[in-house]
């Protein structure tokens, strides 16, 4: 299998990638707020401090999911990952209920 049939192959697992990272962001950003009448006394500086921190915390979290869906692309049973992986991030529920 050529790199382009292969990277044409990681495509299926795009939007399960795009919903777990949006969710997690969602997530994320809802926290945030909830902590902002703590938080509001810290300057703008640790504010972004702060904000990128929590950012990489996520991506670093979310990083060997994404891994193992893209390194599962080229099987027959993709379908069965990615429904696993949506199951289990609940991924398909309704951004108000998060």
């Amino acid at each position: 299998m050529d790199k382009f049939e292969k990277w044409l192959k990681t495509l299926k697992v795009v939007p399960t990638i795009i919903s777990l990272r949006k969710k997690a962001d969602i997530i994320m950003q809802a926290e945030f707020q909830k902590s902002y009448s703590t938080l509001k006394e810290l300057s703008p500086a640790q504010m972004e401090t702060i904000n990128i921190l929590t950012k990489s915390i996520v991506e670093k979290f979310l990083n060997d999911p994404i891994l193992y869906l893209k390194s599962k692309a080229d099987r027959k049973s993709l379908g069965n990952y990615l429904d696993m992986t949506r199951n289990l991030f609940n991924l398909d529920k309704d951004e108000d209920d998060i």
